[in-house]
């Protein structure tokens, strides 16, 4: 059914256990586990949502991914209203009232680049932090299509921004 309905189905699951807070991290083999505590320490700072960076390693990847990386991030970045570092990562910590607050409806790649938007357009605190990867560019591996979700992608995030804030 799509990214967005796998984490929103772990997010209900794991929140009505009692937990605090769920780091998610994408199959595509970039995101080493041990980079994870570096996204637990701004949350336990008061941060909402935690992106784990990749910035810092573009030169390493593709002309394509950096471009595309890039591109995404600033008009994320535009619409929501202020500068989020890498937008597109699946390095995530999410918070539980964040989530609980603000939901996690679209179904697809989309709904992190949606739920973005929302928290900052909401007042939440979004924090990047910078992480180590095993493997720079992740295209081999990832399911991610360009067109189809980049247009998804643009759809839910212009949805997000003309939200009424609450």
């Amino acid at each position: 059914m799509g990214k967005g309905r796998a984490l929103k189905t772990a997010f209900d699951h794991l929140f009505a256990r009692g937990y605090d807070a769920v780091v998610t991290i994408d199959a595509d083999g970039q995101h080493p586990p041990e980079e994870m505590p570096k996204l637990l320490a701004p949350w336990r700072e008061g941060a909402h949502l935690v992106l784990g960076t990749r910035v810092h390693l573009y030169a390493a990847m593709g002309r394509v991914r950096r471009a595309s990386n890039g591109t995404s991030s600033w008009l994320i970045s535009h619409v929501a209203g202020a500068t989020l570092p890498d937008c597109q990562t699946g390095y995530r910590l999410y918070a539980r009232g964040l989530i609980e607050a603000i939901g996690f409806p679209e179904p697809r790649f989309e709904a992190e680049s949606a739920v973005l938007v929302r928290a900052v357009r909401k007042g939440y605190r979004v924090v990047g932090v910078p992480v180590r990867l095993d493997e720079a560019d992740g295209r081999a591996t990832s399911h991610y299509r360009p067109i189809v979700d980049s247009l998804r992608i643009a759809g839910a995030v212009t949805r997000a921004r003309f939200e009424m804030p609450s």
